[in-house]
């Protein structure tokens, strides 16, 4: 498992973000906030919250071009072809454009990863 990533607990960082996890049928799966130093992502604070957590994960590519595909058990396509995880930072949805690990955040962000049944049209927010 990842252990390296650029969040720390949130007395110890410049600032601080918060981070939710919620399911296919809109559940919380969990909650929690990160530290961020410079340069900290959208994976970093995810990736730090869930390890917390004791929450699972799986991921591919690495830095830049990250893609969390499954958490706590749930993962892409298990819910159809347009089913999958994604991300808004302060439920702005151009941010989740790119990959999370390429979304740097800032202080007093909020960051939600809601699964989608439907490419992101069940979310609410596109």
């Amino acid at each position: 498992m990842l252990t390296e990533y650029n969040a720390v607990a949130p007395e110890d960082g410049i600032g601080k973000v918060s981070v939710q996890i919620i399911g296919p049928e809109n559940e919380i799966i969990c909650e929690g906030e990160a530290g961020i130093n410079i340069g900290s992502t959208v994976f970093d604070v995810t990736v730090y919250v869930l390890q917390k957590s004791k929450i699972t994960f799986d991921y591919t590519g690495i830095g830049k071009s990250v893609y969390i595909s499954g958490i706590n058990g749930i993962y892409e396509f298990d819910y159809g072809a347009m089913s999958g995880w994604l991300y808004f930072v302060n439920n702005d949805t151009q941010l989740s454009k790119v990959s999370c690990g390429a979304c740097e955040i800032s202080d007093g962000d909020s960051v939600r990863w809601v699964y989608t049944k439907d490419g992101g049209t069940d979310t609410g927010l596109l």
